[in-house]
């Protein structure tokens, strides 16, 4: 008997055994027949030993040693015994090896489908070519198909509920998570409550549902599963009151206008002129004296619509003189004086614990970079000579501005919604320094003694923040009754829809359970579409979705 690791197995579980075999550089060609005498009828069961004819299925394999595999499988007809079946003859079955009808064995369609699975279409066929068990896209996509209609799992007791986008803006899905065991079970089409209602029927064993604010996946629950507990998620009640003091902020844009005008920053004390005794220059690198360059057109542009505009042309008229904006000259008009560039926000550098001696060297004015460089390294510095050349040429060039003298700092720039948020409820920006810190509070301090609403609802955001950190639900409470009674209406209606889903919300603040594993999942879940270049259906995402690889 013929023995071929990895065939003969499969073969001996329905009855086959290898007769013979022939190889070449690529190809495995191998033929099996079987040897038991009779088979069962698929329809009635009973045995039967009359043999009626037989023929050979040919059938592909999974590749062995790096050769793709044709199995050449001898199977026999019978004639049924039983007179009242309905069946006259029958094969016998061989579906441990490959199911009726089909020309490849049960493992090569596993194969593929978990290749489908992993990679889509076009590119898991194209793996499959170089694994020599090559196959179209179709194919595969029908592979992965059929997976699409065999899940089965326990009966959920704790879901997460969420939507996501098909086609932004115009159609969307919803994803159900089982939050115990960590994986999707459903992904629907429409985010109605009607679609969601229909589910949640089929599923009465669902005891909590982790859902955010919307209200359709609220009514479904309470309609069709009212004993249901819903949760609504923690993630999600921030982002609305973020969204809500950014709101109040930009209807009081102005406030944040006048808020930055009163803050002043202050400018870097460094000489103005090189010291005497200085031997040399340091030369400026190339982008540095491009952004001078660029600093002192744009000034000269500033100082044109000043004189222009003291002769008492319009904001219209000097626009169209000088090629500019009617926005821009109104900035430049309104400020009073000439308005600096913020400068650009960057993460943390490897020079940001050694600022201060640089800039004493710089004030000393040393301009030897190799020896500031070799004292920077005796107190444990990583970085290179270039670095600290970068640096000691900016302070340089800034030390040697022409405006510089005699003015005591410049004004901030007017932060947006989003970024005056963050500093009114405290979160600072990754990377920035003390000082930087020091203007953001500055300019908080500001506006709130400016508007006493943005104090309030600065006030109320620092406090809700803390108490969903420590799931206080008798602070919360409190907080609640005071958030009603709010001085700026934004904050009143937030107060006022958490109050119409409060037993959601206080369960937000008692359960364990959230909808961040369903976020987890959506970014999966749009992970697979893109892969597949937005234009799966949704029948084919469902499958991917639903069966982890």
């Amino acid at each position: 008997m013929v023995v071929i690791p990895g065939l003969s197995e499969s073969l001996s579980a329905v009855g086959k055994q290898i007769i013979h075999f022939n190889t070449t550089e690529t190809l495995l060609s191998v033929e099996a027949a079987g040897s038991a005498r009779g088979a069962h009828c698929p329809t009635c069961f009973c045995r039967s030993y009359r043999r009626h004819g037989q023929y050979r299925r040919q059938l592909r394999a999974q590749t062995l040693m790096g050769r793709s595999v044709n199995l050449g499988v001898q199977v026999r007809r019978f004639k049924c015994v039983n007179p009242q079946c309905s069946r006259t003859t029958f094969v016998e079955r061989i579906d441990a090896l490959a199911l009726a009808n089909q020309r490849r064995t049960v493992g090569l369609s596993g194969a593929w489908s978990a290749m489908a699975q992993a990679l889509g279409g076009s590119a898991a066929a194209r793996l499959s070519a170089k694994l020599g068990m090559p196959a179209s896209r179709d194919t595969l996509l029908r592979e992965l198909r059929r997976l699409g209609s065999s899940v089965t799992l326990a009966a959920p007791v704790v879901v997460g509920i969420d939507d996501w986008a098909i086609t932004r803006g115009h159609r969307y899905g919803t994803i159900v998570v089982d939050l115990e065991r960590r994986r999707p079970i459903e992904v629907l089409d429409g985010r109605e409550s009607t679609s969601v209602a229909d589910w949640l029927q089929r599923h009465p064993s669902i005891q909590v549902v982790a859902r955010d604010r919307a209200g359709a996946y609220s009514d479904a629950a309470q309609r069709v599963i009212p004993h249901t507990q819903q949760v609504a998620d923690r993630w999600h009640l921030l982002g609305n009151l973020r969204e809500t003091v950014e709101r109040l902020l930009l209807r009081h844009n102005a406030r944040l206008r006048e808020a930055a005008q009163l803050l002043v920053v202050a400018v870097s004390p460094l000489p103005q002129t090189q010291p005497a005794g200085a031997d040399s220059v340091l030369p400026l690198m190339a982008w540095q004296k491009l952004s001078i360059d660029r600093r002192t057109a744009r000034l000269g542009r500033y100082e044109e619509v000043v004189r222009l505009r003291a002769q008492g042309l319009s904001c219209k008229a000097i626009g169209r003189a000088m090629d500019l904006d009617q926005r821009t000259v109104s900035h430049f008009v309104r400020s009073g004086e000439y308005p600096e560039r913020s400068p650009r926000g960057s993460g943390p550098m490897l020079l940001d614990a050694y600022r201060h001696h640089l800039c004493q060297r710089v004030v000393q004015g040393c301009t030897n970079i190799t020896a500031v460089w070799h004292e920077l390294q005796a107190n444990a510095f990583k970085g290179s000579r270039g670095t600290v050349r970068v640096a000691m040429a900016h302070a340089y060039a800034v030390s040697s501005s022409t405006d510089t003298a005699g003015r005591p700092g410049r004004r901030a720039s007017t932060p947006s919604a989003q970024r005056a948020y963050a500093w009114l409820v405290g979160w600072d920006e990754r990377g920035n320094q003390v000082p930087k810190r020091a203007e953001h509070r500055q300019f908080v301090e500001a506006l709130c003694a400016i508007e006493p609403q943005i104090a309030q609802a600065s006030s109320l955001a620092r406090e809700f923040l803390g108490l969903i950190h420590r799931r206080d639900v008798a602070g919360f409470d409190r907080w609640l009754a005071r958030a009603r009674d709010g001085k700026a209406p934004e904050i009143r209606r937030f107060a006022g829809s958490m109050t119409a889903d409060l037993s959601a919300v206080r369960a937000a603040f008692e359960s364990p359970w959230s909808s961040g594993q369903v976020e987890g999942q959506i970014n999966r879940l749009k992970f697979l579409k893109r892969q597949m270049y937005g234009r799966a259906k949704l029948d084919l995402l469902r499958a991917r979705v639903l069966h982890p690889n």
